[in-house]
């Protein structure tokens, strides 16, 4: 049942309903003019169908815009924001955020905040009021719908299980085990703020363990373990669990395991490789970089009120270059320069240039250098900003202007500038920006640590387009790894190739694919006597993945970014053979 949140803005109009039996919102048409919102209108999908809703409102002289959102891609619609006249009851401007981008303002940037959101929850159909005008919106909402993984572990021997995807969250997960298997597990989840006891899957008896979820303020968010053919069985079975939180929180390894390790930074690409080798592959790290589709966070403009709305975007890799102008009201005007695809894209000049002087902060991107903050000082009465100063990852300009004022800030916590929007007439009046995370993170070794020969190949690619692994019936025996460097391949190997070992390949469907995340297992092997990489698995972007290249011990995890666990599903007999789960999104 959808969650109605009732029409938030101006008052007045005449009450419309577009109802809530949809699937999605797939696009939405809007008309602005001099006194605000003309009209909306919306297009959604039902049983794949698309359904096109009213016109709420009149349309007159003005400009319509549309936003599309793309749900055969799992686009969804997540919340509204806009501005509304309290003297006119007339909505001003209106913006939309998806699970994958953030609308424009459509309108005039002018009057008193209003938002739609509710965690967790999409939104699927709209209810308000108006006019001649749009006068207020309201909005139904729904849980995204769970996802079912597959099951990891035994696929086809054991006794089903399946608890269902149709809960809140988890709240405890019980689990016993002996010296070589997982013997049962069970859970409490949580259903409309009750507590349901699941029942046990598998034998009850073993050493017990037990792990809180401090829900709804903490999720479960991944599950990783390992699993083997193990005997008496001759099966799969589960060796060893390991339960993460959204407040980072584990439950710590429960089980024996076998060696396993995940290389992964969610929403980022991995560029480059690290590790140590010898007559085989001993151990592997990565770097990783942020993918384009980063999640993109909007700052608001910070400083005094007054002046038009303009909006420079975030379409851009960096900031290159700002020039400033000072007078004696404030600053008078400011211009960015941007990176984007190789090119320099030169902003519009924001603000009027008088009597005063100009100065020029350079970033230089060619260095992996970018800008990190922006501090400033502004008049409450004039409502102009008087000082400003930008801090790099490698550099703190001069303050520009006047140090006097009220303090303001801009600046995200592991997050660069890439655009900035604000308002401004004669003097710039505020400023805002976009930010996404910071460019390239070092991981740390999976496998060997200590022995073996180091090797690095730094992180300074733009992508990868092979990947090459020969391994024989005991290790890897050899890594290859074909990268893209301002448009050209550059091949780096590690370890020894003989014409006996067997070979895979993958292919990276480099610039529109990534790889994302690289899984492997390792074991103490003979005759070396310490860990070798046995297998890894490589995953990009678009989901795809290499399969297992070489020979594992079992291992797994269970992970979706950015959803939550809410229920498991299964095989199990005398003991637990093989676990999957349902996750639904935290967005």
């Amino acid at each position: 049942m959808a969650l109605i949140v009732e029409p938030t803005s101006g008052k007045g109009g005449n009450e419309w309903d577009d109802g809530s039996d949809y699937e999605n919102v797939t696009k939405i048409h809007v008309r602005g003019g001099l006194e605000g919102i003309q009209f909306i209108k919306f297009e959604y999908v039902k049983d794949g169908k698309m359904i096109v809703g009213q016109i709420h409102g009149v349309s007159g002289r003005g400009m319509t815009q549309t936003l599309e959102i793309n749900h055969s891609d799992k686009e969804y619609l997540l919340s509204v924001e806009g501005q509304y006249d309290e003297s006119t009851g007339v909505i001003q401007s209106i913006q939309f955020t998806t699970n994958k981008n953030i609308s424009d303002i459509l309108g005039l940037y002018d009057g008193t905040k209003f938002s739609l959101k509710e965690t967790g929850k999409k939104i699927i159909g709209f209810h308000g009021f108006s006019e001649k005008h749009l006068n207020s919106l309201g909005a139904y909402f729904i849980k995204h719908p769970p996802i079912k993984s597959k099951t990891e572990g035994a696929e086809n021997t054991g006794i089903v299980f399946d608890d269902g995807g149709d809960y809140d969250g988890v709240r405890k997960v019980y689990v016993r085990y002996d010296n070589t298997v997982i013997r049962q597990i069970k859970f409490d989840y949580d259903k409309a703020g009750k507590v349901e006891y699941g029942r046990g899957h598998g034998e009850d008896t073993g050493k017990h363990y037990e792990f809180n979820v401090d829900y709804p303020s903490e999720y479960l968010i991944s599950v990783e373990g390992t699993y083997a053919i193990t005997h008496p069985y001759g099966t799969k079975i589960l060796r060893s669990l390991t339960f993460k939180t959204s407040k980072g929180r584990t439950s710590g390894v429960i089980g024996k395991p076998t060696g396993s390790f995940l290389l992964q930074s969610e929403g980022n690409a991995i560029v480059g490789f690290h590790g140590r080798h010898g007559g085989s592959l001993d151990g592997i790290g990565a770097y990783y970089t942020p993918l384009n589709s980063s999640p993109l966070e909007k700052k608001e403009a910070q400083g005094g009120k007054g002046g038009n709305h303009w909006d420079d975007g975030f379409g851009y890799e960096s900031v290159t270059k700002i020039h400033v102008r000072g007078g004696l009201k404030g600053i008078q005007l400011i211009k960015f320069e941007y990176a984007k695809e190789g090119k320099t894209i030169v902003g519009p000049t924001h603000g009027v240039a008088s009597r005063g002087f100009t100065q020029t902060f350079e970033i230089n991107h060619s260095d992996e250098e970018y800008l990190l903050s922006v501090d400033g000082y502004y008049d409450e009465s004039t409502g102009v900003i008087q000082s400003i100063q930008f801090t790099t990852n490698k550099n703190i300009s001069e303050m520009m202007g006047f140090h006097d004022g009220t303090a303001f800030s801009l600046r995200a916590t592991g997050k660069k500038i890439i655009g900035f929007h604000g308002f401004s007439e004669k003097n710039l009046n505020s400023l805002g920006a976009y930010f996404i995370k910071h460019p390239r993170i070092i991981s740390e070794i999976g496998g060997a640590k200590t022995t073996g020969n180091v090797f690095d190949d730094g992180g300074d690619y733009d992508g990868i387009t092979k990947v090459y692994v020969r391994y024989d019936n005991s290790v890897i025996r050899q890594i290859k790894i074909d990268y893209v460097k301002a448009g050209k391949v550059e091949s780096r190997e590690y370890g020894n190739n003989t014409e006996k070992h067997n070979e895979m390949q993958f292919k990276v469907d480099y610039p529109s694919e990534y790889i994302t995340s690289v899984e492997g297992t390792y074991a103490l092997t003979n005759p070396y006597q310490s860990d070798i990489i046995r297998s890894l698995t490589f995953k990009t972007s678009k989901g795809r993945t290499s399969g297992v290249m070489g020979k594992p011990t079992g291992s797994f995890m269970l992970h979706s970014e950015g959803n939550a666990i809410v229920g498991f599903h299964g095989r199990c007999g005398g003991s637990v053979d093989g676990i999957g789960v349902y996750y639904s999104s935290l967005a």
